[in-house]
């Protein structure tokens, strides 16, 4: 009986461990696949990860791209504006040199500087037609016209240059052709009254300015139907202003 016992009890335990190992061996497959599947998340969850902070440092990547090619855009406009500017200029230089007196600008000149040139035109003229001429007892007479000697200048060139801050030279030659001779070796001007003047202070003073030429007329009213007129016209030349027109001449 005893021996009975003793076999049932070892066949038990002979079971139990096997059931026991039996147990153990089918739990082992299960953790590992597991273990295995987890370990494919976080591998996977790393690689998403790992792709995505690729995909948001490749964005910068393309916003720099297009950044650059702005850049280069503006640039290239720039360039393009700095060209046509480069060409307008060039142009406008050509057309200065082509046309200087489109684009020559007079000189500004005041009224007050007006009056200076036209007192010493009269007074240039007056050395002239009241000078040594006028008061001269050596007189001739020509197609009833009365000369008088001129003894103030030696030569028609030196009264001439007398005359050349005042006047153009086409005024000047022009007014010696009209009065000046030459008589026996001896220059001989027109002499008389040069009738009746009006005088620049009580005259009422009209000035035109007309691009390069500026016109003066010096008017007064002795009565309703005398009126005196003087009109003088300076021309700008060469940057400086001469008169093509005064009253004597």
């Amino acid at each position: 009986m005893k021996k009975l016992i003793c076999i049932l009890i070892s066949l038990c335990t002979i079971t139990f461990i096997g059931c026991s190992n039996n147990s153990n061996e089918n739990l082992k497959p299960k953790d590992t696949s597991k273990a295995v599947n987890l370990q494919t998340k976080k591998d996977s969850s790393k690689k998403d990860v790992s792709n995505s902070t690729n995909k948001k440092e490749a964005i910068p990547s393309k916003d720099a791209s297009k950044s650059n090619d702005s850049s280069k855009d503006v640039e290239t406009i720039v360039n393009n504006l700095s060209k046509e500017d480069d060409s307008n200029n060039e142009n406008t230089s050509n057309s200065e040199k082509a046309n200087p007196e489109t684009v020559k600008e007079s000189p500004s000149i005041s009224e007050s500087e007006i009056m200076n040139l036209i007192n010493n035109g009269e007074q240039a003229l007056r050395s002239i037609f009241k000078g040594s001429a006028y008061y001269s007892k050596n007189i001739i007479i020509k197609n009833d016209v009365y000369y008088g000697e001129v003894t103030d200048f030696n030569s028609r060139e030196e009264m001439a240059d007398s005359l050349k801050p005042y006047f153009t030279n086409e005024t000047i030659n022009s007014l010696l052709d009209k009065y000046l001779i030459t008589e026996d070796g001896k220059l001989y001007f027109t002499i008389g009254d040069a009738g009746r003047r009006v005088n620049y202070a009580d005259s009422q003073r009209n000035i035109e300015y007309n691009e390069n030429q500026i016109t003066v007329t010096f008017s007064r009213v002795y009565s309703e139907n005398d009126i005196g007129k003087e009109v003088k016209t300076l021309q700008l030349i060469d940057g400086k202003w001469l008169f093509t027109n005064f009253w004597y001449v």
